[in-house]
């Protein structure tokens, strides 16, 4: 089971006790500004490499966000009690969880 510290609960997806997600969602936020920013600049100048640069930023954006939902989606590692008493995990989250029995 995670312990608790000054950041909140350990998450079970972690490199040396870091959690992997904060550090994986700047990659997609960052590729689908750029992708924003070339298509603008495509609209402006009309030279086709803005075009291909937004579609492979926005290809990043898309595979990015895919592998940063992965270690987004685990729940953290003291179970199931503790996952449903945070106020900052999505609600889909603590569905999965067993409730605990009160008898």
């Amino acid at each position: 089971m995670g312990t608790y510290h000054r950041h909140g609960v350990e998450s079970t997806a972690a490199v040396f006790r870091h959690p992997i997600h904060p550090m994986l969602i700047p990659f997609p936020i960052a590729s689908l500004i750029g992708a924003l920013v070339t298509d603008i600049a495509f609209r402006v100048t009309n030279n086709v490499f803005w075009a291909d640069v937004s579609f492979w930023l926005l290809l990043a954006g898309i595979v990015t966000g895919a592998v940063t939902a992965i270690p987004g989606m685990l729940p953290p590692s003291t179970g199931c009690a503790a996952s449903q008493a945070l106020g900052s995990m999505p609600a889909a989250m603590s569905l999965p969880c067993p409730l605990p029995s009160s008898t």
